[in-house]
């Protein structure tokens, strides 16, 4: 699939977002220390969301 960056769309985005209309589901939150088992996690699958790596810096 090809996209193409369309800046209107990312100001709507934006709106909804700020609204709260738009809201990213995290399924997990991983410490960059373990960043194997989000891995596994990852390929793993069976979960619904994102899984995010905090203390990345």
């Amino acid at each position: 699939m090809l996209v193409k960056p369309d800046s209107g769309n990312l100001r709507e985005i934006k709106k909804m977002v700020g609204k709260g209309s738009l809201i990213g589901k995290i399924s997990k939150v991983f410490s960059f220390n373990d960043i194997k088992k989000a891995h596994v996690m990852s390929q793993k699958g069976g979960f619904s969301g994102k899984l995010v790596l905090k203390d990345w810096i």
